[in-house]
């Protein structure tokens, strides 16, 4: 027979306390695998985007390098062709096949889904596209756009950019 002076648990405190543990330690598994996850889904479409926009500002900081705007030789959609101050040929593309962008031969960014360019006058008006040499109105070319979708994680994004050769 027990006395009162006897320490310690029942067997329904004991099951009662690790079924509590239990249902913590759960709560506290599934806050751990959300925050995972969402770090996951965050960290791919930083990378992304990353990708795309460091294609975007390095086409930028070339394109203002055009030496004038008689030098571009195409200017379509998806190619953008010119001589820079350097007397440098350059040419930005984009192969919608393999959804990436390219410097000649060089790839700048992957995983793009819809690329272009628009060709801008100055009063800010889109221009038609100017086929391979001799460009139709390269002079009327003022700014040049760069529109650039991506889908991350199912969500498009969509990045612009415009820029304004400075010997124009």
């Amino acid at each position: 027979m027990a006395s009162k002076d006897e320490k310690g648990f029942t067997l329904i405190e004991a099951v009662l306390v690790i079924i509590l543990m239990a249902i913590i330690a759960a709560g506290f598994g599934q806050m751990f695998i959300t925050s995972a996850t969402t770090y996951a889904t965050a960290d791919s479409r930083k990378e992304a985007l990353q990708d795309v926009r460091w294609a975007l500002d390095r086409m930028s900081r070339e394109i203002r390098l055009v030496n004038d705007n008689t030098v571009v030789t195409t200017a379509t959609a998806t190619t953008f062709a010119f001589t820079d101050v350097n007397s440098n040929a350059v040419t930005f593309s984009y192969d919608g096949a393999a959804n990436r962008i390219n410097r000649g031969a060089d790839v700048l960014a992957e995983n793009v889904d819809v690329y272009s360019f628009t060709y801008l006058d100055n009063t800010g008006t889109p221009l038609a596209d100017c086929p391979p040499p001799p460009c139709a109105s390269p002079t009327a070319i003022w700014r040049v756009q760069m529109n650039a979708e991506t889908l991350v994680n199912g969500e498009r994004v969509i990045l612009r950019t415009e820029v304004h050769p400075r010997n124009f």
